[in-house]
């Protein structure tokens, strides 16, 4: 099942609902991320302002005006490695999951990155996060290694997979 939204690269105007879903996604799934819920919630907010207009491609996914789902990539920099660019902040809102949102943002992603010359995205995942691994493998991204305590939090570690997508 598919909800009907509009998949567009986040811009300055979209910082406060940027920051708001963010923060759902930090609460509500620490596992899956590598920044913390605390310690976000404490930056200004000129900070999202600038994190939304810094080096980084935000694509959103927006339910009648509402932002309900997230990603960026991140080309690295250098002539060695520009073909290059991580995936990271994958998050839809609960009340959106598996209605394909996702794999509709990482489409963007994938053709944005394409678009400026990217051939290879990069992305870590959590080794017990099924779903997500779902959602990824069916993207086309497929595992090339495993990083043990890749994340820590206060009662557990998380392993992640590290996995890669060709675009061309």
């Amino acid at each position: 099942m598919s909800v009907d939204v509009d998949i567009r690269q986040l811009g300055a105007d979209d910082a406060a609902q940027y920051k708001t879903l963010r923060l759902l996604g930090l609460k509500t799934r620490p596992e899956a991320f590598g920044s913390d819920y605390a310690e976000d919630l404490q930056k200004p907010d000129s900070a999202w302002l600038t994190t939304l207009t810094g080096n980084r491609v935000f694509i959103g996914a927006f339910a009648s005006d509402i932002l309900v789902g997230m990603a960026n990539f991140e080309p690295l920099p250098g002539s060695k490695l520009q073909h290059r660019a991580f995936v990271y902040g994958v998050f839809v809102h609960p009340d959106y999951s598996g209605q394909g949102i996702g794999s509709r943002i990482l489409d963007v992603i994938a053709a944005r990155a394409a678009e400026v010359g990217i051939t290879q995205l990069h992305l870590g995942v959590g080794a017990e996060n099924e779903p997500a691994k779902r959602l990824y493998t069916k993207a086309g991204f497929e595992t090339y290694g495993h990083e043990p305590s890749a994340i820590r939090l206060p009662d557990r570690d998380i392993d992640e997979l590290l996995m890669i997508k060709f675009l061309s």
